[in-house]
């Protein structure tokens, strides 16, 4: 599954309570896990109150064969957020300060 949050704020942390991101209305999380057909690496925890939307494989491959050009729009959608997310770890990491 994939999260796109509606409404609210939530923290992603992955093992031992460290922050990876946090994240708003509009963006989603699951991506990896998603991407990957695996189990989630990171938990997401509500900071307020929070509404989402769950996407499944089987809903989105729907919606790729009714409009073709969406699925590029999607995976670099995808990779963008992924990429601005592991540049902002790597960044905040003490050892690049």
């Amino acid at each position: 599954m994939l999260y796109l949050l509606v409404r609210g704020r939530a923290k992603i942390e992955a093992e031992f309570g460290v922050r990876i991101a946090q994240i708003g209305p509009g963006q989603i999380c699951g991506e990896m896990a998603f991407l990957e057909n695996g189990v989630a690496s990171a938990t997401a925890i509500a900071e307020q109150q929070v509404e989402d939307c769950a996407i499944d494989w089987s809903t989105l491959s729907d919606l790729f064969e009714l409009y073709p050009h969406l699925a590029s729009r999607f995976y670099r959608s995808l990779a963008v957020g992924l990429s601005r997310r592991l540049r902002r770890q790597i960044m905040s990491e003490p050892n690049n300060k």
